[in-house]
């Protein structure tokens, strides 16, 4: 059976069983991932459920409508084969040779056996000559973030020593308070008390701004401002509070007696 990717045809090999042997061996099978406008970014090859494992692969992952299994019923050496293939044919991005992400030519996947002394120099010979990916300059980056954060990290162990923020915090400041006396954020505040073992007291412990009596008096004059029910303009003014009325019609439910001028105003 013959498919084609793109114009470039592969065959898919039908389901072998020979007494169940040629079955286990042929468990192998290619796979492509295809960006949103059809076209490939990446070609590998697995089993089981390679194909769609998130957290075991380099390339990003995409959901299950753009993976495209191009041969199955493969033996590790034919899936092999046709990765190194499919590869060559739409050629790496790292090379400038074409559109896929993959690093290598393929055919070097790890499988939970150990190459041969002939497999090695046969790969090795196939790789000869050729540029290789860049991934010393990967690694220097990666390598370089990582003394960043460490050289922030003791830092803020000097200027804002977790002892510090813990003291402060048994003392009865906020979160906020800590942050402007300190100067420093709150994750690593957070992440302090946490390594003293010091529990917050409640999640949002950011200080409440109606404890403030400037703020509760102007939200107060903006809702007389836009009319809000105060006084002789509440409906429930002289009336008790929602509390009692939500009691007394609970009880009237709950006996049956219930107030006919209750229900008569509830549906004018």
């Amino acid at each position: 059976m013959i498919r084609e990717l793109f114009g470039v045809p592969f065959f898919i090999n039908k389901y072998r069983t020979n007494f169940g042997l040629e079955v286990m061996e042929n468990v192998f099978y290619t796979y492509a991932y295809l960006r949103e406008d059809g076209t490939p970014y990446y070609i590998g090859k697995g089993k089981g459920k390679r194909a769609y494992d998130r957290k075991r692969h380099s390339a990003y992952v995409p959901s299950r409508n753009r993976i495209l299994i191009l041969k199955k019923n493969l033996t590790e050496e034919e899936a092999f084969k046709h990765e190194i293939y499919m590869i060559s044919v739409f050629g790496r991005k790292d090379l400038e040779t074409g559109i896929l992400y993959n690093l290598t030519d393929g055919g070097d996947g790890p499988s939970g056996y150990v190459y041969t002394e002939e497999q090695r120099k046969r790969m090795g010979e196939l790789r000869r000559g050729k540029k290789r990916p860049n991934h010393s300059k990967i690694m220097k980056k990666k390598n370089h973030l990582q003394v960043v954060n460490e050289n922030k990290i003791k830092e803020l162990r000097k200027n804002c020593p977790p002892e510090k923020i813990a003291e402060l915090y048994t003392e009865g400041k906020t979160l906020k308070e800590i942050k402007s006396i300190l100067g420093c954020g709150m994750v690593w505040i957070r992440k302090s008390l946490d390594e003293m073992e010091v529990k917050i007291r409640h999640r949002n412990d950011y200080g409440n701004p109606m404890d403030d009596k400037e703020v509760r008096d102007k939200i107060s004059q903006k809702a007389i401002e836009r009319g809000a029910w105060s006084g002789e303009n509440n409906p429930n003014y002289g009336e008790g509070t929602c509390r009692d009325k939500i009691i007394q019609r609970t009880k009237e439910v709950n006996t049956g007696n219930q107030n006919w001028k209750y229900r008569k105003q509830k549906h004018q």
